[in-house]
C-alpha cells in the first residue's frame, strides 16, 4: 500500500523507529551470537534459547524493513507494528523482572555463575522495545506544510533529470478533478437553477 502522503521528514517518529531497530537487531545479534559460541563450544548446553533469539532476530530485521518503507512511502502509523512492540513488551516483561530480580539479590558466592553479558544486553533490549511501543502510539505528520520543503527533494531530481510522472505524488482523493469535478458540476448546477428561476421572475412580474 502507497500512501497519498510523500516521504516522511527525516526527524519524525518513524525515523527514530529505525535507528532504535537497528540498535535492537545489533543487540539481539550478539546475543544470538553469543548463545552459538557457547554451544558451540560446550560452555552452556542449554541451546533451547537459540531458536528464539533466532526467530527475534529475523522477526526485528523484518520489522526493520517495514518501517523504512513506511517512511518512504509516507504512511504515518502502522497497527501491525504497534501489535508487535505490544506483543514483545508483554511476553518480554516476566523475563525483565526476573533478570532484575536475579540481579538485585545476587549474592556474592553467586556472582561467578551470574551471566553478565546477557543480563546487560536484555536491559538494553527491554527498555528499547518500551519505547519503541510508546512511539508507537503517535502518527507522523506528512512533509505537506507551509514552508514547501516537500519539494525540495522532487526540485533536485527535476534539476539533475526531467521528471516523470511516477516522479510524482498522488493527489489526496479530495484534491482530484474527478473529486472536484463532481463538487463543481452540483454547486454550478445549484447556482444555474436559481440564476433560472430569477430570471423566470424577472420576465414575469406579478401584475
Amino acid at each position: 500500500h502507497k500512501s497519498t502522503n510523500g516521504p516522511l521528514k527525516c526527524c519524525s517518529f518513524t525515523a527514530l523507529r529505525i535507528l532504535i531497530s537497528t540498535i535492537l537487531f545489533l543487540d539481539v545479534a550478539i546475543l544470538f551470537g553469543y548463545g552459538t559460541y557457547e554451544n558451540y563450544y560446550g560452555i552452556d548446553y542449554d541451546d533451547s534459547y537459540i531458536p528464539g533469539n533466532e526467530i527475534l532476530l529475523l522477526a526485528i530485521g523484518l520489522v526493520f524493513g517495514l518501517t523504512v518503507a513506511s517512511r518512504k512511502r509516507g504512511l504515518v502509523t502502522s497497527g501491525v507494528l504497534f501489535n508487535f512492540w505490544l506483543l514483545l513488551a508483554v511476553c518480554g516483561f516476566p523475563e525483565f523482572r526476573y533478570k532484575l530480580s536475579s540481579y538485585m539479590n545476587m549474592e556474592d558466592e553467586n556472582e561467578k555463575d551470574f551471566d553478565f553479558l546477557r543480563f546487560y544486553l536484555f536491559m538494553v533490549y527491554y527498555p528499547l522495545v518500551l519505547i519503541q511501543l510508546f512511539t508507537s502510539c503517535f502518527a507522523d505528520t506528512p512533509k505537506y506544510n507551509i514552508t514547501f520543503n516537500w519539494f525540495t527533494g522532487m526540485a533536485i531530481k527535476g534539476h539533475r533529470r526531467p521528471l516523470e510522472p511516477e516522479d510524482l505524488w498522488d493527489l489526496n482523493e479530495r484534491d482530484t478533478s474527478k473529486h472536484l469535478l463532481e463538487k463543481f458540476q452540483k454547486n454550478w448546477d445549484e447556482h444555474l437553477l436559481k440564476s433560472r428561476k430569477f430570471e423566470s421572475i424577472e420576465d414575469n412580474p406579478r401584475p
